[in-house]
């Protein structure tokens, strides 16, 4: 049996870290009312990004919303979600990296927040509960709008943060 080099272990470690980290921001400490939802979690999925690949930004997001749901239920588990979740997860692998720059990370919150959150999510919300599409898009913008404007105002900090705490080996 192999056993693990120190970069896997490194690897696994963060994972782990950031799905743990994912699974507080969003479930404990986050503002839940019945189809809004306002939390921190994008910092947990960006941190899995940036240090550990896109792949583990996927899994976080994924695994995340998929232990959540069933660790703190809000409503009935719907793996629609899970998915948007994953989707999330690839935006920000896709486009979080070293050279991230205000043009992308505008691009990661119009994808995330946008689409994934108001057309997706909002698409889901009404065939679970069957509620009409339009009527839920008016809170749903908003919830967008809040959270598109955190994601921008929080995202070239943590980068600037993140740049100055990885280790030199990134990847």
């Amino acid at each position: 049996m192999k056993s693990f080099s120190r970069s896997r272990l490194r690897l696994l470690l963060l994972t782990a870290f950031f799905l743990a980290l994912d699974i507080v921001l969003v479930r404990l400490l986050s503002l839940n009312l019945w189809n809004l939802k306002l939390n921190l979690g994008f910092l947990a999925v960006a941190g899995a990004a940036y240090f550990c690949g896109t792949l583990p930004a996927v899994f976080v997001a994924a695994a995340g919303d998929f232990l959540g749901a069933i660790l703190f239920p809000v409503g009935v588990y719907f793996p629609g979600f899970t998915i948007t979740a994953a989707l999330s997860g690839l935006v920000f692998g896709l486009l979080i990296h070293e050279k991230t720059n205000i043009w992308g990370i505008g691009v990661l919150v119009l994808v995330d927040q946008f689409f994934l959150s108001l057309i997706i999510n909002t698409a889901l919300i009404s065939q679970l509960y069957s509620v009409p599409f339009l009527s839920l898009l008016p809170l749903r913008l908003l919830q967008a709008f809040l959270m598109g404007m955190l994601e921008s105002c929080l995202f070239v900090p943590l980068l600037t943060i993140f740049d100055r705490i990885k280790p030199s080996s990134r990847r």
